[in-house]
């Protein structure tokens, strides 16, 4: 337990230790919440360290060498992924310090509580995107804090929902492609996804919603039960809402599952059983979820097939009650 001086948790992302993802990101958060459950502490900051690649912030926000930057929410706006990510409930203050005796001084003058803990001589011994911390509140605790946007985009969420989904139960769907990653290790295979829309659209009431920003199959456009998020004004804010309200998600093991993992609906997840062995078989063991999972949260460590993903989604649509779904999040809006 912390010191009882101490008022605020800051989160800290080192990006001498690991480059900026979105689903270490949201793991961080999550871990944010717990610590603040612990403490009794309403919200959490976050402190990114370093230079962050590809943004640009305004002229002489670093006007010192140890100097950290309280950064705007309106600022964040030039980069889609820190404004997620400010926009994150829980999370209240935003920094940027490019030293680690910036962040020192920091939490020095803030009386923090640091996650992951922090020494200036010793820095940060924390994996980045590791969920084990959490599995280990749920073993002591028996239930772990729920990810959530903020109210604003939850509402264009669920509008969007109400205005191009109607009756049927909306299924957001991630489909990793990045076509220069080696051997494509993580990406989607498209011909079993477009075979897979086809089979449902014939045999099921649902809408599959397309969220991200990577490149989609033009087949997949033209079909009548699949949605392209950013064709209606989108963004990852609102890509990582839609997950949240949405009856379930299917998709790749990629940033934005993880908006997944930390909420109730249900997901089935395909994670490339070659990629990341060791770091697999260290968060799950032989399971196929983890300690925190729903009876219909699965991660499968198998390349997707037709006949696998009508299985999984079929055991999803009969097996939870639709009409929960709707109360939770349709009919309160």
């Amino acid at each position: 337990m912390f010191k009882d001086d101490k008022s605020r948790v800051l989160g800290i992302w080192d990006l001498n230790i690991s480059p900026l993802s979105l689903g270490g990101m949201l793991i961080l958060i999550e871990e944010l919440q717990t610590r603040c459950i612990i403490n009794k502490i309403g919200f959490a900051d976050i402190c990114i360290v370093g230079d962050i690649p590809g943004l640009k912030f305004p002229d002489k926000i670093f006007p010192g060498k140890d100097s950290v930057v309280l950064l705007d929410k309106k600022l964040t706006t030039f980069s889609p992924f820190l404004s997620a990510i400010v926009n994150m409930k829980g999370i209240d203050k935003f920094y940027v310090s490019s030293t680690s005796e910036g962040l020192q001084n920091l939490i020095d003058s803030n009386l923090y509580y640091t996650w992951p803990l922090f020494n200036e001589r010793q820095g940060l011994k924390y994996i980045y995107g590791s969920t084990l911390y959490i599995q280990d509140y749920f073993k002591k605790y028996g239930f772990i804090p729920r990810l959530s946007c903020e109210d604003q985009s939850l509402k264009w969420a669920i509008s969007f929902i109400k205005d191009h989904v109607g009756s049927d139960m909306p299924i957001a769907v991630h489909l990793k492609n990045k076509p220069n990653e080696m051997a494509n290790r993580s990406n989607a295979d498209f011909d079993v996804w477009l075979n897979f829309f086809n089979s449902c659209y014939r045999n099921y009431g649902a809408k599959f919603i397309l969220i991200g920003d990577e490149k989609i199959d033009d087949r997949m456009t033209g079909l009548p039960n699949v949605l392209v998020s950013r064709y209606f004004d989108s963004n990852l804010s609102r890509d990582l809402a839609l997950v949240q309200v949405s009856f379930a998600f299917m998709g790749m093991a990629s940033g934005p599952c993880a908006m997944a993992l930390f909420n109730e609906a249900p997901y089935v997840v395909f994670k490339n059983p070659g990629h990341h062995n060791q770091e697999m078989l260290s968060e799950l063991g032989s399971a196929d979820k983890f300690l925190f999972a729903g009876q219909f949260q699965k991660i499968l460590r198998k390349f997707e097939t037709e006949e696998i993903l009508m299985a999984e989604f079929t055991c999803i649509y009969n097996g939870v009650n639709h009409e929960n779904w709707g109360k939770q999040f349709i009919e309160q809006e």
